[in-house]
């Protein structure tokens, strides 16, 4: 079912992770609307981050009102797009594959545990 922006921007306000699982539940990756911002894709799986990390990066676009760049800083990988965001992507993908990515586990796993 397709709600309104300005009910999702509600919702995820005052329930963020409910929010992320009810639209999860939908699909993943699944698109949010949120009004003064547009639409955006989300993921909270794996599986859902390596559809969107292997895309093509033309296909992205970053958001004209980012409401996340204050707090990720306008260097963000996360708000480039084009031949930056590729170049860029590129750059750091060795320390997201397999052998090096299993070094994180047991952080990964203690910083959970005391969240």
């Amino acid at each position: 079912m397709r709600w309104p922006g300005l009910v999702q921007a509600v919702f995820a306000a005052l329930d963020p992770e409910g929010f992320f699982r009810w639209r999860a539940r939908e699909g993943d990756p699944f698109r949010v609307r949120l009004p003064s911002v547009g639409e955006f894709l989300v993921t909270g799986s794996p599986e859902g981050a390596r559809e969107l990390f292997t895309a093509d990066p033309a296909i992205f676009e970053t958001m004209p009102a980012n409401p996340v760049e204050g707090l990720l800083g306008p260097g963000s990988l996360l708000l480039k797009y084009g031949a930056v965001h590729a170049r860029e992507r590129k750059l750091l993908s060795p320390a997201f594959h397999g052998e090096r990515l299993r070094a994180y586990e047991e952080v990964i796993a203690d910083a959970t545990a005391r969240r």
